[in-house]
């Protein structure tokens, strides 16, 4: 046999070995984001089981990724600019409601 097929299969876990341990939320949060399809793992029988590569995918897919949101108010060039100045901070400013 060639050692490839001769390699040691995936380890698999449940869901109480994963929820809490692995990552951290309840195995509820985590069947309902299995069944909706939000998050990948295998069903055998009525069981889920996830893989290391499984747990790291749904990791990933967690993993907030911040988007390039600029909250300053272009509309008065005058007024200064601050990069953490909401529309609604600005329009205070210029009425003078600071």
């Amino acid at each position: 046999m060639s050692e490839d097929s001769m390699s040691a299969p995936p380890l698999v876990y449940s869901l109480d070995q994963v929820a809490g341990l692995r990552l951290p939320c309840t195995v509820r949060w985590l069947a309902d984001k299995l069944r909706s399809g939000e998050f990948v793992g295998d069903k055998i029988g009525r069981t889920w089981v996830l893989t290391d590569a499984d747990i790291n995918e749904n990791i990933k897919r967690c993993t907030v990724k911040p988007k390039a949101v600029s909250s300053v108010d272009t509309t008065n060039p005058g007024l200064p600019q601050f990069g953490s100045m909401t529309r609604t901070t600005a329009r205070r400013m210029r009425r003078g409601d600071h």
